[in-house]
Formats: structure tokens, sequence, C-alpha cells
């Protein structure tokens, strides 16, 4: 995806944030130890902002950032993190046809942008933390909304125990 386009995935991914509000980063949600996100989609119902702490993975990313817009040299910094040349956020197109084209490159065919988020709350869950701790990373008013974005790897018991029915008795 290029450099930009990979820190866009990968802060996508280490946030667990909706696309659109990745692109949509600004600066100013960037605070010394977290980045605070008005998820988009609940904006106009629960309102619920998301605070997720700067690990060292999302301050790499971070600096990635701020290196490659010193590259470029570009006379005034953006209101938002991650922006195309003409220093505004990329449009939601945009991104999709850089994935689709690193896709093309890769010889990958089956995965979306969108599987991010769910992947991102597959492995924090599966490192230990709750289904409770994941909702909140992902900002949903009710479990359900987060165990369809938990994807479950290898096989799953069943806790039913099955038996033969009995043999039929001569007589």
């Amino acid at each position: 995806m290029g450099k930009v386009g990979q820190c866009f995935m990968e802060l996508a991914y280490l946030t667990s944030q909706r696309l659109t509000d990745i692109r949509l980063l600004r600066r100013s949600q960037i605070g010394p130890d977290a980045i605070t996100f008005q998820p988009s989609k609940t904006r106009n119902s629960t309102a619920q902002v998301v605070g997720v702490p700067i690990t060292p993975a999302i301050r790499s990313v971070l600096e990635r950032i701020d290196e490659l817009n010193r590259e470029q040299k570009f006379p005034t910094v953006s209101a938002y993190l991650i922006t195309s040349r003409n220093r505004r956020p990329y449009s939601a197109s945009g991104i999709r046809s850089m994935w689709k084209r690193a896709c093309r490159r890769a010889g990958v065919a089956d995965i979306t942008l969108k599987d991010l988020r769910p992947s991102s709350a597959t492995a924090i869950h599966a490192g230990g933390a709750s289904v409770e701790a994941v909702q909140k990373r992902l900002g949903h008013s009710n479990i359900e909304t987060t165990e369809i974005y938990l994807r479950t790897k290898g096989v799953a018991e069943s806790p039913v125990v099955a038996s033969l029915p009995p043999k039929p008795q001569k007589g």
C-alpha cells in the first residue's frame, strides 16, 4: 500500500477503530498517552468516546507518519493525521483503491480492509482481554455486537454428550 497506506492499515489494526475514524483522525485527538475517538457510527446515538492508549507500536506508527510528512516537505501541517498529497484526508474510495492494488500485487484476493477490525478484536481477545474489554475498545453499546466481531480459531468443543439409544430387548 505504500508507506502512507501501510501506516493507515497498521493504525486501524492497532487501535481497532473503524476505517472512517482512522481516515478522519485529527492531530488534536492525539494526546501524550492516548488517542481519543468519537466513533462516527455512534456519534448520533450513544455518542460513546473511546480512548485508546498509545502503545509503543502505535507510537512507532505515529512517528513514521510524522517522518513521512517531513519527507514531503509540506509547507503546512494538516489538521488531519493521514493525508493525500493535497493535505486532505483520503477518500474512502481512495483508501479502498490503494488496498485493492496492494492485494493484487500480493496475490491476495479474499480479504478486505474491513477485515482489520474483527481481526484486531480477535487478537486482543486471544491475548487475554475479556469480551467486555474488547467491547469498550470497539465502542459497542452491547456485548452481542462485540461477539459478532470475535472470530474463533480452531474447532469449538461441544459440551453435549451423546449416547446411543438403548438396545431393543428381545422378547
